[in-house]
């Protein structure tokens, strides 16, 4: 009776217990210890430091010049002097256009959404402003 009630007491631990689907970082807590959560609820954000990429906007006039796979330096205050990222995504048409025809002089005020994957993460959290240089 001990080892079955043992046993039955186990399985409920188990049943309430909570993994995450990854290993991460907690990014926001959405529960206090105490409080209850419906089912299917998320408890926590998390987020994969090894995923951190940067999201900038290119100038239409250097959008020629930017190409999937290009390293960048990544520099921002209090960061290490070495981190580095690679273009994976560069938006085909521009993210904000201006709300009069396209002209010329109108042209510069176009951006376009591109995406690099940070080479390292070290020191970084996500939000971080930091800026880009092309390496050559």
């Amino acid at each position: 009776m001990a080892r079955y009630q043992a046993q039955s007491a186990q399985e409920a631990l188990r049943d309430r217990s909570l993994t995450a689907p990854i290993t991460g970082v907690i990014d926001q807590r959405f529960f206090n210890p105490g409080e209850v959560a419906g089912a299917g609820v998320p408890i926590v954000s998390l987020y994969d430091p090894a995923k951190l990429k940067v999201i900038f906007f290119v100038p239409e006039a250097r959008r020629a010049g930017l190409a999937l796979g290009r390293a960048l330096a990544v520099t921002c205050d209090a960061c290490p002097s070495d981190l580095s990222a690679r273009v994976t995504r560069i938006a085909p048409e521009p993210q904000f256009t201006p709300p009069i025809l396209y002209s010329r002089d109108e042209r510069g005020r176009l951006v376009f959404r591109a995406e690099a994957q940070m080479q390292e993460t070290e020191g970084l959290s996500p939000g971080q402003p930091v800026s880009l240089i092309p390496l050559p």
